[in-house]
């Protein structure tokens, strides 16, 4: 599955590498060019309850650089929500699926009116990051999986998120993260589960 995480600061780093060292193939797009060229260089760098690791994955600054992908997980300031997908447009495809893991509500709304209702969905996160230094993250990915409504909507693999079909009633619920913390539960879910859900979600819509 080719992914694109657009805003790749602390959580969107955790996840897009969480997602990447789980085999999706993720270009972590974020205008930090400092963090962009690390990343290129070097790997980006994850401390986790588990040690550290080197997780290899593409990055850059400008979204048209990067294709086509199946899935844009958004991840950017609320307020740079509209400018960043209007300048994503070429990330679109007509079974693109866009997703924002962003605070509050509204997003969805205002990237449903950029790139059409039915590439929309919302998601809701229990993991968090934090920024290290350019390159390096410390990558919260314990969390929880619960039921959600609708074919395939599950939780994002190896970072616990709920994927509904019912924008109205999703906020993300933080869960501030520190090295080793698992205090929001048990993630069950695996990579290849992940795959299956979102092979099936695409297949149905």
């Amino acid at each position: 599955m080719k992914i694109c995480m657009l805003g790749a600061g602390a959580l969107g780093s955790a996840i897009g590498g969480t997602l990447a060292a789980a085999g999706s193939e993720i270009t972590l797009v974020d205008v930090f060019k400092p963090h962009v060229d690390a990343i290129n260089a070097q790997g980006l760098r994850m401390r986790t309850g588990e040690g550290e690791r080197v997780v290899r994955a593409k990055a850059a600054i400008d979204a048209r650089h990067v294709g086509v992908v199946d899935l844009v997980i958004v991840l950017v300031k609320s307020f740079h929500t509209r400018e960043a997908m209007q300048g994503a447009l070429s990330l679109m495809g007509p079974n693109t699926v866009v997703m924002s893991l962003q605070n509050g509500l509204g997003h969805e709304d205002i990237l449903a009116e950029v790139v059409g209702k039915q590439h929309v969905i919302a998601g809701k996160t229990y993991v968090g990051g934090v920024f290290l230094a350019p390159g390096q993250v410390i990558a919260g990915v314990a969390g929880k999986e619960t039921p959600a409504a609708g074919s395939g909507m599950q939780a994002l693999q190896g970072a616990a998120a709920e994927w509904r079909t019912d924008r109205r009633q999703l906020v993300k619920q933080p869960v501030l993260a520190n090295e080793g913390d698992t205090s929001a539960g048990t993630f069950e879910s695996s990579a290849p589960a992940l795959a299956a859900r979102l092979a099936d979600y695409f297949a149905a819509h």
